[in-house]
């Protein structure tokens, strides 16, 4: 089983374009935790930004979260497989 890296990158409040290069930027930098949420709507940007750094999926750890206002009973899945769906990278690892 991986470990979670110490530090990781944050991407709330940098909508699109912005989540994108920031999250490449991290990547670039050594950071091999990234940290997304349905909320922050950026997710896509993060996963295109993971896809084109093309670092082994094994080597990054992946968190992301569903919105509190999608925790009713019923709503959690469909979200979390919208989130994965919108990342594309497979499994996350810390949702």
């Amino acid at each position: 089983m991986k470990s979670i890296p110490n530090i990781g990158y944050g991407t709330w409040n940098r909508p699109g374009n912005t989540a994108y290069e920031g999250a490449l930027a991290a990547l670039e930098a050594g950071y091999r935790h990234l940290d997304c949420a349905e909320g922050y709507e950026n997710e896509e940007f993060v996963g295109r930004a993971i896809a084109e750094f093309g670092l082994p999926r094994g080597d990054l750890w992946v968190t992301t979260k569903v919105a509190p206002e999608n925790f009713g009973p019923g709503q959690i899945r469909p979200h979390a497989e919208a989130s994965l769906d919108k990342l594309g990278v497979g499994p996350v690892d810390l949702l």
